[in-house]
């Protein structure tokens, strides 16, 4: 059921700000009420002179009245459920996207260039476009790796951590590509009958030697690693966040793509290696590859039933209830003792 609810009006959520600013006026003055009472004698006193006063009652009904707010909060957002299911046949895959963010992504041919991070932020979002009813997943690594985001459809959501990217997540630099690939196909569902793909996003410094056992692992798993290279094969300096070019004992830096890498572990996978240095829409080769083995069934609502009238009623029953709920108490349920002989 939960599975099928939408809102088609998510924009009044925001009005929950009011449950809360309630919430907090409700907490002021019960202090405020408690502060002002010791003033006009002690407690047991006041109790004497006005037996019939409730406390618990007044924040009670304060409290209903703003559950009933939050209630009507609900039913101006329009829910409605799925009332009936079909589906239909789309070509879909699972794709999980590999970014390396080591400072060697930083390198650029002059100060002013994009660096080779900012152009695969670039081309990632020139994938995300592009991408019809796939579900994708977002891995970077450095020294180590992390996932950022798992396998999900929300596009929108995988732009905003693709954008803010940076080299600084890792407190230490180095290249774990084989955690990264590891991680990468952990992150895949158990689904059999979807096509699954991997796209690396990266230079391919210090990267070799490092993945044997995943491109086995790949293999019997049948996953396609696609390889996307960023950077000079000549080389470029590596320019560090305070404007200056990284140094090894007294010598600038110089970081070349090592392509040889990326297109070996392309090949063994039966992926593709494209290069994005010059050209971040080049991208679109290897979404027209995993497009080619898309496979897939998705299920959709075809029929939506609104609920916002139930939401409406439960409001209603609450109101009147708060509105007949008294503040004080009940001189006749008092009376009643039922653990004292």
């Amino acid at each position: 059921m939960f599975q099928s609810l939408v809102w088609q009006n998510e924009k009044y959520f925001w009005l929950f700000l009011l449950v809360f600013v309630f919430l907090v006026i409700l907490i002021l003055y019960a202090h405020f009420y408690k502060k002002v009472s010791k003033k006009f004698g002690r407690k047991e006193v006041i109790l004497q002179l006005m037996p019939l006063a409730s406390k618990a009652k007044k924040i009670w009904k304060s409290l209903l009245l703003i559950f009933i707010i939050a209630i009507l909060i609900f039913a101006l957002a329009r829910p409605q459920i799925g009332t009936e299911k079909s589906y239909r046949k789309v070509k879909a895959s699972e794709i999980v996207l590999v970014i390396d963010v080591s400072n060697s992504m930083l390198a650029r041919s002059n100060p002013n260039a994009l660096s080779r991070l900012d152009k695969v932020k670039l081309s990632v979002n020139y994938l995300i476009n592009r991408v019809k009813a796939d579900q994708l997943a977002l891995i970077i690594f450095s020294s180590d790796a992390a996932m950022v985001m798992p396998m999900s459809n929300d596009y929108e959501v995988l732009k905003m951590y693709v954008n803010n990217l940076n080299t600084t997540y890792f407190s230490s630099q180095g290249t774990a590509v084989g955690t990264a690939l590891d991680m990468a196909m952990n992150a895949f569902t158990d689904k059999k009958d979807i096509n699954k793909a991997i796209i690396l996003f990266s230079d391919g410094e210090n990267l070799e030697g490092q993945v044997s056992e995943q491109i086995q692992r790949a293999k019997q798993e049948k996953i396609r690693i696609y390889t996307v290279g960023v950077g000079s094969e000549r080389g470029n300096p590596i320019y560090l966040p305070n404007g200056k070019m990284l140094e090894y004992k007294g010598q600038v830096v110089i970081s070349k793509q090592v392509r040889d890498f990326l297109v070996k572990l392309a090949t063994q996978t039966k992926g593709l290696y494209v290069n994005i240095d010059k050209n971040q829409t080049n991208v679109k080769v290897v979404y027209q590859d995993i497009y080619k083995h898309a496979t897939g069934k998705v299920s959709t609502y075809s029929r939506y039933e609104e609920v916002y009238d139930y939401f409406v009623a439960i409001a209603l029953i609450l109101l009147i209830l708060q509105i007949f709920m008294l503040e004080r108490k009940n001189r006749f349920l008092r009376k009643i003792k039922l653990f004292e002989r």
